[in-house]
């Protein structure tokens, strides 16, 4: 089942990578990161010890920060951007999702 993971996480990220790189700029490292933990999967699945685990936690850190911290710049770029009557008037008008 590990080796299915793997190959899901892998498809995954090279469809993120490639295809949705157009609609916006953080879906590259996305893809990337998914690559990666695919990769790790299947070393797992292949060398089972405990060491890849850790690099699969320390990744999915890694990369939760880093699409916070592009978030938090998309959202400050973009309120800079709008003059004071577009500003949005809720949360869910922040063009996020």
């Amino acid at each position: 089942m590990n080796y299915f993971y793997g190959i899901m996480f892998i498809l995954i990220g090279l469809m993120l990578a490639v295809k949705q790189r157009k609609e916006n700029k953080i879906f590259i490292p996305l893809g990337i990161y998914f690559i990666l933990v695919g990769g790790c999967w299947i070393a797992s699945a292949i060398y089972p010890s405990g060491v890849f685990t850790l690099i699969i936690k320390g990744l999915s850190a890694l990369a939760l920060v880093l699409c916070l911290v592009f978030i938090y710049r998309n959202r400050l770029f973009r309120n800079k951007e709008a003059t004071p009557e577009e500003k949005p008037k809720s949360r869910d008008d922040s063009g996020l999702f």
